[in-house]
């Protein structure tokens, strides 16, 4: 059983809560009173770079890479691309084996789904820094899912093209 409380952000707002309105509530955080405090982080909400070399962080890296490529492709035309980032995972004992626990987990979307979302923003700092390793080659990832983003196109942008015809 997990031991946990409510902490609501006051001003000013972290960056990981990506919330930039001044004068209204903070987001509101689900916290765990007994997480080990020695945690490793893989990536950062806006920071994608490999941080470690093991084989984990490659898998993880890996994954990430994978989520945002499928998602673009495969879920319902609907369903906005996603990306998840802000991995952090700590070593856990259970029923004597250490465990990594992967916790913390944020996502990038298209449409900005929640607190720690930066959107396009986000999505377009992942493609700009993440760099394919050996198991992102060696599992074709950038083949079946090359890191692009098409740029949406405004509404204004279409009326002058159909003006200008």
């Amino acid at each position: 059983i997990a031991h946990t409380y409510l902490v609501q952000e006051t001003e000013p707002f972290s960056l990981v809560s990506s919330t930039t309105n001044t004068g209204t509530e903070g987001p509101t955080w689900l916290v765990e009173r007994r997480r080990p405090s020695a945690t490793t982080k893989f990536t950062g909400t806006m920071s994608h770079q490999a941080r470690r070399t093991d084989r984990l962080s490659a898998i993880i890296h890996a994954f990430s890479h994978f989520v945002y490529g499928y998602s673009k492709g495969k879920l319902l035309s609907c369903a906005p691309a996603r990306l998840t980032v802000h991995i952090k995972g700590t070593l856990t004992n259970i029923e004597g084996k250490d465990i990594m626990v992967l916790f913390d987990l944020m996502t990038h979307t298209e449409s900005v789904s929640g607190v720690g979302d930066w959107g396009d923003e986000g999505i377009r700092t992942y493609i700009d820094e993440h760099d394919c390793q050996d198991l992102c080659k060696n599992l074709g990832l950038n083949d079946m899912y090359p890191l692009t983003q098409e740029v949406p196109v405004e509404a204004d942008d279409v009326e002058a093209d159909s003006n200008s015809s």
